[in-house]
């Protein structure tokens, strides 16, 4: 893990890619041929096809078998759960073939899978609200107000008006309380539930180097840059999480600048607003004796910036990647 950067593995898929994307070699003599054969994309775009067409044939990727009699309602309904989530909440075809381009060009494809209960904050605006409304509107204890701007109803008050006039011709007096409406601004906080299938570029990942397995594996991690907004999003302090420091190292991740090529010139985090800045986060997956019995147990381990500020430590049951 400590020499994913620059590393021998490293170096191998880069070359990949510039093979795949026909890129000059950088030994063209001018006045000569400047062909490059692109044998790798045309020998991996003919296999990929063929490998789809295995799980994409049947609109099942994935069938439950029952084991007793009793089984068959529940195996059916288990089965077309588990195909709702893959190509319905998340986008199946297109992480099957991501999975299997990574594979077939950088030697593994990795895929994460995880419950996403990250808090989500939308900004809605309500106009000629009556007080009713209104408070209908923010007994919802996820709602915050951030604007509120009261004013007479006219087309209300007009008419009261005209009912007032007639009161008095008749000698009545009357007192009318004339209704307000309002504008107003509000953010709405939702909590996010459901199951997350991702593919990671194969950069990201990180494991030790005589791993025989991810599941056995004593290290695992995915390196990723998130927004200080995405962070406090997950549920992180505001506090801690302003106090982050930003920095550049994908400068020097020479295979995400080969893939990003002609894309991206500019490589440096110029976030202008501060909830944009992206800090660098290591989602840890660590075999370590925490409570001091002799025996290592499986924890999530969270670190971002530069020092490592610890974000989450927690004990886990799985490492929620597969590797193809």
């Amino acid at each position: 893990s400590l020499g994913y950067v620059g590393g021998e593995l490293s170096a191998q898929r880069k070359k990949s890619l510039e093979y795949y994307l026909g890129d000059k070699l950088g030994t063209e003599i001018d006045g000569r041929s400047q062909v490059v054969s692109t044998d790798v994309a045309d020998t991996i775009e003919t296999i990929l096809p063929n490998l789809l067409r295995i799980f994409t044939a049947s609109d099942q990727v994935v069938k439950c078998e029952p084991m007793k009699a009793e089984d068959v309602q529940l195996a059916d309904q288990a089965t077309n759960y588990i195909n709702y989530i893959f190509y319905k909440d998340n986008p199946g075809f297109e992480i099957l073939y991501t999975w299997f381009k990574d594979a077939l060009l950088e030697k593994n494809g990795i895929v994460k899978v995880y419950w996403d209960d990250s808090q989500k904050v939308e900004q809605e605006t309500y106009e000629r609200l009556t007080e009713q409304e209104y408070n209908l509107l923010i007994d919802d204890p996820n709602v915050e107000v951030v604007e509120k701007e009261e004013f007479v109803d006219e087309k209300a008050k007009a008419q009261l008006d005209k009912i007032k006039e007639v009161a008095e011709e008749a000698g009545e007096e009357i007192e009318i309380n004339v209704p307000k409406l309002c504008n107003t601004v509000i953010k709405r906080y939702s909590g996010f539930g459901k199951v997350r299938i991702e593919n990671i570029p194969p950069e990201e990942f990180l494991i030790h180097q005589n791993s025989k397995s991810i599941e056995n594996s004593n290290f695992v991690a995915h390196k990723v840059y998130k927004t200080r907004s995405e962070l406090i999003e997950m549920g992180y302090d505001r506090e801690v999480v302003d106090n982050l420091p930003t920095n550049n190292t994908e400068i020097y991740n020479t295979e995400k600048f080969t893939r990003q090529d002609g894309l991206d010139d500019f490589s440096l985090d110029d976030a202008p607003d501060h909830s944009t800045q992206k800090v660098e986060i290591y989602e840890c997956y660590i075999r370590i004796d925490y409570d001091g019995d002799g025996v290592s147990e499986l924890r999530k381990v969270i670190v971002a910036g530069q020092g490592y500020e610890i974000l989450e430590n927690m004990p886990c049951d799985f490492i929620p990647f597969c590797s193809l």
